[in-house]
């Protein structure tokens, strides 16, 4: 008779054990099943944000590529200069005005150094002045000057245009 009540107490124990580990089990499912929907929404959200970079990367090529040929088919003579109104970019027809061979020539000098063979000292340092105004006042400022580009003593009007390129936070770059 002992040996049955110690037996019906031993599968008591046991089947309240049992009882216990099911309803861990049961939370653990619950919590793995949590993680899992967890997981599968971070790998959806990292495959969203790749596709709207790829997205991004390719409309900002696509933008470059538009740029680009607008300035390469632009007769203007565009410049672009940096904070320090040394050479970024130009126009094709900058450097044939000027007879330039190509960019990589004057790419990073300044402006007032290029332009010396095209005009005096001083009306060279007078377009720098001009430059750093627009820079600093973060304003566009037109300046009709005559230039002679050829070097043959046949000046040309010319209507420049200096505009300083303002980033989001309102800075001339």
């Amino acid at each position: 008779m002992i040996k049955n009540s110690i037996l019906v107490e031993h599968d008591y124990d046991i089947e309240k054990e049992l009882e216990k580990l099911r309803g861990e089990n049961r939370k653990l499912s619950r919590k793995l099943a949590v993680a899992q929907d967890m997981i599968d929404r971070n790998r959806l959200t990292s495959k969203t944000a790749m596709a709207l970079s790829t997205l991004i990367a390719n409309e900002k090529i696509n933008q470059d590529i538009f740029l680009n040929l607008i300035l390469e088919n632009s007769p203007d003579i565009i410049l672009i200069l940096d904070e320090s109104g040394r050479f970024l970019y130009c126009t094709e027809s900058f450097l044939k005005k000027a007879r330039i061979a190509n960019f990589g020539l004057i790419s990073g000098r300044a402006l007032s150094k290029v332009f010396k063979s095209f005009l005096s000292p001083a009306e060279a340092e007078y377009m720098n002045s001009v430059v750093a105004k627009s820079m600093l006042e973060k304003n566009s400022i037109t300046l009709n000057c005559a230039i002679d580009f050829s070097g043959e003593g046949t000046h040309r009007s010319f209507s420049i245009n200096f505009a300083p390129m303002i980033n989001s936070n309102g800075d001339a770059i």
